[in-house]
């Protein structure tokens, strides 16, 4: 899917809102925001070349949310986008050696597009002060297709000061299995088989899928004018293909040469358990200090059945020089503990040394740097401009009383620097618009 086709769907939604509008009084406006983020990183431990090579990649990511209020109790939300990237590593799946010299080629960038839509229907009991919320979802790109069914509730108490959210969301994701190239002429490795393409179309590859289940728990409570907590707690539990088909690992076979980086004659894919469970659980704090400040705190403390353990600490500070003007930086520190199953390149043990066929002598490996050790500090600023009256106004086309304006413009520029040399810098623009009635 590409954007234009994205915006000529809000487009004929924005119509459709007008349509109905104009039969009902509607109590809230319906409102579009345009985002988009690009993102750039550079590294050298790319998991598809076994913990080595470079990570270089960037994402274009244009998106758009349409929220209708149908009336006082009915709401439908819309958000559709698509992901553009292009990724080094991801073009040495199937070449990545030079038989005559035994390293790695450079290549040019591998791009791929994913696109994916969802949709909520939320109904609120207004007697009961509660919501329910039914969700479906949907993504796709050329190695993975993903569908997602959710339900959230939602109960706040009479005088708004207390709220309790429930969220639960089912994923269901069908792989290609995508093999290393020096794997596609056998059916096994050293050391295991695998699932091989169906046929001699290269694109019809065998399949297997990930299911992932997410339970989500919010409690907030404002304990006075200055002051608002919310606990927060997730609990996802994840069953099928957890590894990557095409990221490779390096055994230690006696042959690796740290100096030279020569490969290892010893090469397998990744292998990682079937299950998996992960638990964040967080604090976030909200503090009013001065009429034109707020303090923005978060914790979260996360570990896993792979052996990670994380905390996170991040704290926005938005500051108001103008009504209509905020600021807000923004720092993040995150640490986290290596997963049981990380290695880097070349130091998967193996049972006995320059002995073949190899053994490994561990049940599960990656050299995925995301399941190292290390630290990542992300830091960047942010504004929005938020006129009372807007930035600008349009006549809607082909009604009489409505009128589309634009509300606000947020923007936001982060950095990230990670421990194991992963440089990366991301850039945001949020545009908000609302369409209105306009005055007899």
């Amino acid at each position: 899917m590409r954007l234009q086709l994205i915006i000529i769907f809000c487009l004929q939604l924005v119509g459709i809102i007008n349509t109905y509008a104009q039969q009902q009084v509607i109590p809230e406006d319906p409102e579009i925001n345009f985002l988009f983020n690009y993102y750039e990183q550079e590294g050298n431990h790319s998991a598809v070349t076994g913990g080595i090579g470079t990570e270089a990649l960037t994402n274009m990511a244009p998106m758009i949310q349409v929220n209708v209020p149908i009336d006082s109790v009915h709401i439908v939300n819309v958000s559709l986008g698509e992901d553009y990237y292009s990724s080094a590593s991801s073009n040495k799946i199937v070449k990545y050696i030079d038989e005559s010299t035994r390293k790695y080629l450079s290549s040019a960038s591998k791009a791929d597009f994913r696109y994916y839509g969802n949709i909520a229907y939320s109904k609120r009991n207004l007697e009961r002060y509660r919501t329910n919320t039914y969700m479906l979802g949907f993504s796709k790109e050329f190695d993975v297709i993903s569908s997602s069914v959710g339900y959230g509730y939602l109960k706040t108490s009479k005088n708004e000061n207390s709220s309790f959210q429930f969220k639960n969301q089912l994923y269901y994701d069908i792989w290609k299995i995508i093999l290393p190239g020096e794997f596609r002429d056998s059916s096994k490795t050293h050391f295991r088989e695998y699932p091989m393409r169906l046929g001699n179309s290269s694109t019809d590859y065998a399949r297997d899928t990930q299911i992932s289940n997410t339970l989500s728990l919010v409690y907030t409570q404002v304990i006075n004018k200055k002051l608002q907590i919310a606990l927060l707690s997730d609990f996802v539990y994840q069953y099928g293909l957890l590894y990557t088909p095409f990221n490779r690992v390096f055994f230690d076979d006696g042959q690796y040469n740290d100096t030279i980086k020569v490969l290892n004659s010893a090469v397998d894919v990744e292998l990682l358990p079937n299950t998996r469970y992960k638990v964040p659980l967080g604090i976030r704090i909200h503090y009013f200090p001065l009429d034109f400040m707020v303090v923005r705190m978060q914790y979260r403390y996360y570990f896993d059945d792979f052996g990670i353990r994380s905390h996170t600490l991040q704290i926005e500070l938005p500051i108001k020089p103008s009504p209509y003007l905020t600021l807000f930086p923004i720092i993040r520190y995150y640490t986290q503990t290596a997963s049981h199953y990380f290695y880097e390149y070349g130091t998967v043990p193996v049972v006995e040394q320059n002995v073949y066929p190899l053994v490994p002598a561990v049940p599960y490996y990656t050299s995925d740097y995301d399941l190292s050790a290390f630290t990542n500090w992300k830091y960047g600023i942010g504004f929005r401009y938020s006129p009372l009256y807007g930035l600008a106004r349009a006549n809607i086309p082909y009604t009489e009383k409505k009128l589309l304006k634009f509300k606000y413009v947020d923007m936001r520029y982060v950095r990230y620097n990670r421990s194991d040399g992963l440089n990366a810098w991301s850039a945001t623009i949020d545009c908000g618009f609302v369409i209105e009635t306009k005055n007899e």
